[in-house]
């Protein structure tokens, strides 16, 4: 772990600090385990695989659903707390259930959806359960009965179900949504490609990005984009490998890593790929060290990826070997692009849990073995460092948000790295000063080949009037911000949200974002808006300038930078590149006058070419004296390249004001 460094530094209502947070609230635990290893937890009270991990805003976490070693769906639940290193019995699902979609709602309660049922026949039901009574209950029906959906968490708080396999064992392409405020789905725009076994990763951009799969026998290289503003699917670049059953982890910055995963030859994978959400396409990053399919993948809070299990073969012809289920384990690096191995698991298994603990460890639970049974061990991994490489500060966006009773705030955390680059963290651990008043989400995700359950981190919900502080942490590093919950019936207002939370950009062209402005307690009024922070040499223009929320929530900030320019010119064949300091004199012809530039020198020598031209017009000597002048750093013009956006990272802050009330959100600027 990084050293801790005296001191903060305070910017606008947001607090950018070194601090020990939860690791060290937790060292008991942490240090007790060597690093880049796994060491035995409490077991779970029931052997299962298939089943699904969500991380609940207290830090426990509930495993459910699942099947048994004879491969019948199970109904029980169990909770794991990271203080005791114990399993204990929970409420129990109102229908047995495996292969279902999971999703942490904003409110801090837990969206099961879909499945197979004991009889292997796909399911409609969906239920919710709350972590406050440990009890499940019954909500509106899927308006398709699905299996292997994936459930992803959408930026307004409703849940996307998409794609999946029917009754019969075919592929869909429906999609729906499910709404927390009415507990009902309604039905969306349809997937372009039927897909099962596929995986649904949320962007930082708030769209959705859905990749492989599987479809009439065979695996499926497309991928598609669904769009919240527009309720539509479209196609975005293809996988460069075809694949099902491999994992989807969003990167810190924004990018999606996919690793390995089966062929339509149900051969096992080894080669990975990064998913770009701005150009749009896949490329091929470093292949895992280990062909693998039905494994787990995390991402650390160090923004690493630790990828352990799944079932291992030959992956040229996998059908036709032994198929072993994989104790290995590996760590992705995004900076390096490759895969090293790390520490193994203590039991090879498939098909299990790797959940993110907030002590920065991961709980890795269930799953088939090689023996052919669903397992009770558990298991933790020690990271070897808890944050990234060279992160100095974290800001929180927006700035100071206020919110009602019962509504919810999406944060984002940026972090702020030595290089003076930005980026947009997804790898932070939450927290809520006093839960009573604000809770704040921290899941993220339990992703395996068969499962791609949602990822819910960083959305503040207001349970009572009061303020709270939030924070968010890559290991020692943290950043907080103030949250005010104020009652129904309170002073209403906004918040203002921009995204992507970062955008790196070369000198001369424009950085854009969205804004949204979120009314509070029912706000309607006139918010203006402005712009500061912007490095010499840009333009910062926001459009429109002044909103009236509740008719209009959205706006557009374009960053223009400029690049350096070329200053001065070579009267005689090409533009002059700031003489000053140059060894080389320039000789420049000009109306038979010579006028001769030996910078190196520091001087300056204006001749004839001729004794009979001397008589030229005296005006026009004087014009090439002055340029002799600027030439050798005389008066009248600057001699250096005309001002540009110099490279660096910079955060704008755009402040939207009502009448006395302001609230603002924070934007990252890299410019190369």
């Amino acid at each position: 772990m990084k050293a801790l460094t005296r001191g903060s530094l305070t910017c606008g209502s947001t607090t950018r600090m070194l601090m020990i947070f939860g690791l060290m609230a937790s060292s008991s635990m942490v240090f007790a385990q060597a690093p880049q290893t796994f060491s035995a937890t409490g077991n779970l009270n029931a052997g299962r695989n298939g089943h699904r991990a969500m991380t609940l805003n207290n830090g426990s976490v509930v495993i459910t659903g699942g099947y048994d070693v004879n491969e019948n769906a199970m109904a029980s639940s169990e909770l794991y707390s990271p203080a005791t290193g114990a399993f204990t019995p929970t409420g129990s699902l109102n229908t047995a259930r495996r292969n279902f979609g999971i999703t942490l709602l904003d409110n801090g309660t837990v969206l099961v959806a879909g499945g197979y049922d004991a009889s292997f026949k796909t399911l409609a039901s969906a239920e919710i359960y709350d972590p406050a009574t440990g009890t499940f209950t019954t909500t509106g029906s899927l308006a398709t009965a699905r299996a292997d959906p994936t459930a992803t968490r959408l930026n307004d708080g409703t849940v996307l179900i998409a794609g999946g396999f029917d009754n019969s064992g075919n592929s869909l392409s429906s999609a729906e949504l499910y709404i927390p405020s009415s507990g009902t789905f309604v039905s969306t725009g349809s997937l372009k490609n039927a897909r099962g076994f596929s995986n649904a990763t949320a962007l930082m951009d708030g769209t959705i990005l859905v990749e492989g799969g599987w479809a009439a026998g065979a695996a499926l290289s497309s991928a598609e984009i669904y769009d919240p503003a527009t309720s539509s699917f479209t196609t975005t670049g293809s996988l460069n490998q075809a694949r099902n059953r491999n994992t989807a982890t969003l990167l810190n910055g924004g990018d999606v890593l996919i690793a390995g995963g089966q062929d339509s030859a149900s051969n096992t994978l080894a080669s990975a790929e990064l998913y770009n959400p701005t150009l749009g396409v896949f490329t091929v990053t470093g292949s895992l060290n280990t062909a693998r399919g039905d494994h787990a993948a995390t991402l650390l809070t160090n923004g690493t990826v630790l990828v352990e299990g799944g079932f291992a073969c030959n992956p040229a012809n996998c059908l036709a070997t032994q198929v072993d289920m994989s104790a290995s384990a590996e760590t992705y690096d995004p900076i390096a692009g490759q895969f090293s191995v790390t520490g193994s698991l203590a039991t090879a298994r498939q098909v299990h849990t790797a959940t993110l603990l907030s002590d920065g460890t991961v709980l890795v639970a269930g799953g088939w073995s090689d023996s052919n049974s669903a397992l009770t061990s558990a298991e933790l991994y020690q990271p070897a460092t808890f944050s990234p490489s060279n992160l100095t500060a974290i800001n929180l966006n927006p700035l100071g948000p206020s919110l009602l009773v019962g509504s919810s705030q999406a944060m984002t955390a940026i972090g702020m790295f030595s290089d003076n680059s930005t980026q947009s963290l997804a790898s932070v651990i939450w927290n809520s000063s006093d839960p009573a008043v604000a809770t704040v989400t921290n899941d993220s995700g339990s992703n395996s080949g068969t499962m791609n359950d949602s990822t819910n981190s960083g959305v503040v919900f207001g349970v009572s009037a009061g303020t709270s502080t939030v924070s968010a942490c890559a290991g020692v590093v943290c950043g907080s911000t103030t949250v005010t919950v104020v009652p129904p019936g309170a002073t209403s207002g906004f918040a203002v949200l921009g995204s992507p939370g970062s955008r790196t950009v070369s000198a001369g062209d424009t950085a854009t974002y969205s804004l949204l402005l979120m009314p509070v307690a029912g706000f309607r009024g006139n918010v203006t808006l402005s712009c500061a922070g912007t490095p010499p040499g840009t333009r910062c223009t926001i459009a429109p300038a002044a909103i009236m929320v509740g008719e209009q929530n959205s706006a557009k900030v374009a960053i223009t930078t400029t690049a350096s320019p070329v200053a001065g010119l070579d009267l005689a064949t090409r533009p002059m590149r700031n003489l000053r300091g140059q060894k080389e004199a320039a000789i420049i012809p000009a109306f038979g006058i010579t006028i001769l530039f030996p910078v190196s020198l520091g001087l300056c020598f204006i001749g004839t070419g001729t004794r009979k031209r001397r008589t030229t017009n005296a005006a026009l000597i004087a014009i090439f004296f002055l340029v002799g002048l600027v030439a050798c750093g005389g008066p009248g013009l600057e001699s250096g390249p005309a001002a540009g956006t110099p490279p660096g990272s910079y955060v704008i802050t755009i402040t939207g004001t009502a009448a006395a009330v302001s609230h603002g959100t924070r934007l990252g600027l890299i410019v190369k």
